[in-house]
């Protein structure tokens, strides 16, 4: 038995805007060409996917005595076709959204706020949607500290889901 050749071909352009110093936008677009068989164009027409972030960044606050309030926008959007080399999330996504095989085009929303103090550490805020466009769809809220009162420290990472999936 022969084994087909395989081609995986992935290209991306990204960039960066800051149209002033209290706004920063990223930007990133990516495309590939995943043929499993190059012997037969079969199944050729799931071939190309693409996939697509926007992150952006606002101070919505800041004074003289280092206290910051940002905002906080991102979407993720990726086409169910759109393979890429190397992992897109973190090991554990999978787990902290409590997926196994999600079908179709995923969209992840992330929005929130992130308060810091030099003095005092930092405390972030973030409501999360996860969505595949034929079986998954979660909300996550999630809150996350790191605050110091002198030699005491405080570490905390809270989350809360909810979600529904067809399985």
């Amino acid at each position: 038995q022969l084994t087909a050749p395989e081609k995986l071909q992935v290209g991306g352009v990204n960039a960066r805007f800051h149209p002033n110093e209290k706004t920063d936008i990223l930007f990133e677009v990516a495309g590939s060409k995943n043929d499993l068989n190059l012997f037969s164009s079969i199944d050729n027409e799931n071939n190309d996917g693409f996939a697509g972030r926007i992150n952006g960044k606002q101070t919505v606050f800041k004074n003289s005595d280092n206290l910051k309030l940002d905002a906080l926008l991102s979407l993720d959007y990726i086409n169910e076709d759109f393979r890429s080399i190397e992992r897109l999330y973190d090991v554990e996504f999978s787990r902290n959204w409590n997926i196994e095989n999600p079908l179709g085009d995923q969209r992840f929303i992330i929005g929130g706020l992130d308060f810091s103090d030099q003095k005092f550490g930092s405390v972030r805020y973030e409501f999360q949607n996860l969505d595949y466009s034929e079986s998954y769809q979660g909300f996550r809220h999630v809150l996350g500290a790191n605050l110091m009162f002198g030699n005491f420290k405080i570490y905390s990472n809270f989350s809360s889901l909810q979600s529904d999936d067809k399985i």
